[in-house]
């Protein structure tokens, strides 16, 4: 079994991704270089990575691969899974096999896009979807560690109208009320935190302020708000986003793009906004079969994301990197959602299409 340099057994913030990153810049000066793409408002450098032999020519000579984590603030596995793809070819650079691959391509890692996201998620009780930036600005209830715990709990209070009762068993535990309830004690369960503006009866929630999408920015199959939550302003306003289009565009030697993402176990191919019967047959057949390589390593079956992953036909996801990239660019891109909890609880796996069932055991 080949080594890795750290270890990887915990999630890392910042601080520690970055200081990894340059001591294996350090370390390997012959095979990487790290350069910033952009400093974020709370400071921190978004890093690209690149990783090849530089004795045998010029990185953007060679075909390359693309790989990314962290769009998402808290799909941390995301960049750790980059993070380690790093190490591991580095610290392996003289294994036969690996060598070989340097000695003939690059590859291009952004090991985390959200780095102000992800601090946010490692650092602090709040959840968020890509950036703890304002976006959609909205009163109500809003979540908030009052108590400087740790932790945002969820608080309930009696309410003849509530969804919910006390359970049998323990009076901690909630259970949703049922249509036959018709008298008892009844409550309603909202999130510890403050009310911005005036309270309501019943208490409105509000909206997430920190509702911006990373994914949802790129400049292909873009929709604004109301039709595509966390869209953005227009496409590519995100900082983030920008640089990650501006550096595919200036890598024209980048053949293959992999994304990673946490949700389950399973790589996702585009088109994500249209079925993939309307894109090109030879196109289709390129992505599945690579998509079975995938499988045979990871275990991870290849779907496409508008057939088999999207839960309604009448609404896409728009505005993916995804989609950009073989939309626009003609690159190959797979989306790879790490995390197949399930399976690996021994639960079956399968996807729902049309009212059929489809098992990958």
């Amino acid at each position: 079994m080949m080594k890795t340099t750290f270890k990887y057994d915990h999630y890392y913030d910042n601080e520690e991704l970055l200081g990894c990153l340059d001591q294996l810049s350090q370390q390997y000066s012959d095979y990487v270089s790290v350069e910033t793409l952009l400093t974020t408002p709370m400071g921190y450098d978004m890093k690209a990575v690149t990783i090849t032999n530089f004795a045998t020519g010029n990185p953007l000579d060679k075909p390359a691969l693309y790989v990314d984590g962290n769009t998402h603030a808290g799909e941390v596995t995301g960049s750790m899974s980059a993070m380690h793809l790093i190490d591991y070819l580095l610290t392996n650079h003289e294994d036969e096999k690996i060598a070989q691959m340097l000695d003939t391509t690059t590859v291009y890692v952004i090991p985390r896009l959200s780095m102000d996201g992800a601090q946010t998620y490692l650092t602090t009780p709040y959840g968020l979807r890509s950036v703890n930036r304002v976006y959609n600005h909205d009163s109500g209830l809003k979540q908030k560690d009052m108590d400087n715990d740790g932790v945002i709990s969820l608080i309930r209070y009696k309410d003849p109208l509530g969804a919910f009762k006390k359970s049998d068993d323990d009076d901690l535990i909630m259970m949703p009320r049922e249509p036959q309830d018709l008298y008892g004690e009844f409550y309603t369960v909202v999130t510890e935190g403050y009310v911005d503006g005036k309270v309501s009866d019943p208490l409105k929630i509000a909206k997430e302020d920190w509702g911006l999408d990373f994914n949802r920015n790129y400049p292909f199959g873009w929709n604004s708000e109301p039709y595509q939550p966390g869209a953005g302003k227009y496409p590519l306003s995100n900082a983030e986003n920008k640089a990650v289009v501006d550096y595919v565009l200036a890598h024209e030697n980048i053949g293959f793009v992999i994304t990673n993402h946490t949700a389950v176990g399973v790589s996702l191919y585009p088109p994500g906004v249209s079925p993939s019967k309307n894109a090109p047959a030879k196109d289709m057949k390129l992505f599945e079969t690579v998509g079975k390589v995938g499988e045979k390593h990871m275990s991870y079956p290849a779907v496409n994301i508008f057939d088999l992953f999207m839960k309604g036909r009448d609404h896409a996801d728009s505005g993916a990197f995804d989609d950009w990239c073989y939309g626009t660019q003609g690159i190959p891109a797979y989306t790879v959602e790490l995390w197949d909890l399930g399976p690996r609880c021994n639960l079956p796996f399968f996807w729902e299409h049309d009212g059929v069932m489809t098992n990958y055991d």
